[in-house]
């Protein structure tokens, strides 16, 4: 039986994806400690073509950080006219030429 059990075990690791698969139980809605942040503000709510992005921040709190100083930048830091997202965890693939990510949150 246990023959059985270390077999699925390596069959998972050569297989599948344990980092994302982990992510996803215990880190469902945040960032796990290898993961990075990507943060998106978009200025204009009815142009989401337009946007600024940083890159590889640690946390969900870093992005809301950074992103609250850009909507204060641009005269919205209410957030009335712009927006934002938290892109959590890139997982390399692609997907009509944009990066596919793990998750995301505000």
């Amino acid at each position: 039986m246990q023959a059985f059990f270390v077999i699925g075990l390596i069959l998972w690791a050569i297989f599948g994806s344990p980092k994302k698969n982990l992510a996803d139980w215990f880190y469902e809605y945040e960032p796990a400690p290898w993961e990075a942040v990507d943060a998106f503000y978009y200025p204009d709510n009815n142009n989401l073509a337009k946007h600024t992005a940083s890159y590889g921040m640690k946390s969900l709190d870093d992005c809301r950080i950074w992103a609250s100083g850009q909507a204060t930048a641009h005269n919205d830091p209410y957030f009335a006219r712009s927006s934002y997202l938290c892109w959590i965890g890139k997982t390399g693939d692609e997907f009509a030429g944009m990066q596919v990510y793990r998750t995301n949150a505000r």
